[in-house]
């Protein structure tokens, strides 16, 4: 039984899995239970002694914490959250909004949630059929990172978040994890062999439809960029 210290919060099909994974391979971090503990979100009436008790008791010196990308999404999280720890560490991966809600789509798919027809199975909807889809507004929706993470700001200040773009965690491994590290206040290191866990491979979306999302996610990128003064490089 422990008391976690940080939360990755999201953003779902950004890169938390592999983040997680790397981060418990640190020796003075100790891994959850598991790593979707879904507390804040789902769990919550089960109280503080039931989540602490889904992190085993930490050696002298350690950390733990746990990765539920669903909290950024979750209106209820950020106060929750709060509540529990008004100091607590939050990491958070964003990606390309076009790319993530394509890949949701595409995990989807592969999962046979997505009730489409076969036709659709290796391209994306339009951009009026993703609008007007219940499905399809929900991949949007989570790519509105503004939104979300102004709740978060209403309760913690930007410096205890720790925001990473996800092609620079996919491209520089070891210094985003290095920085990462110095984040969580342990020591940095080169010793850890990073591979890359449940990335999907998929027919490219189509150009037209990129650039109707392009469109779409714009003004909401513009003001996410001005919230957390960084700019990323995104289509």
């Amino acid at each position: 039984m422990a008391s976690p210290s940080f939360l990755i919060i999201g953003a779902q099909k950004c890169g938390t899995t592999s983040l997680y994974q790397y981060l418990i391979k640190h020796p003075t971090i100790s891994q959850a239970k598991r790593k979707e503990i879904h507390y804040f979100d789902v769990y919550y009436d089960k109280g503080t002694e039931w989540y602490e008790q889904q992190f085993s008791p930490l050696p002298k010196g350690h950390i733990t914490g746990e990765a539920t990308p669903r909290y950024l999404f979750h209106s209820k999280c950020p106060q929750r959250v709060y509540q529990y720890n008004p100091n607590m560490k939050l990491i958070l991966l964003l990606r390309d909004p076009i790319d993530r809600a394509f890949s949701n789509y595409q995990m989807d798919i592969r999962n046979k949630s997505e009730k489409l027809k076969k036709k659709h199975s290796s391209s994306f909807l339009s951009f009026e059929e993703t609008l007007n889809t219940k499905k399809g507004n929900n991949y949007l929706l989570k790519g509105l990172y503004y939104s979300q993470l102004k709740q978060w700001l209403r309760y913690f200040p930007l410096h205890q978040f720790h925001i990473i773009e996800s092609n620079d965690f996919y491209q520089k491994t070891s210094e985003m994890m290095n920085l990462t590290f110095h984040f969580l206040g342990v020591k940095q290191t080169d010793s850890i062999s990073y591979k890359v866990y449940h990335q999907g491979s998929y027919a490219p979306l189509n150009p037209s439809v990129r650039k109707k999302l392009s469109y779409y996610f714009k003004p909401y990128n513009e003001k996410l960029y001005q919230l957390i003064k960084r700019r990323f490089d995104w289509s």
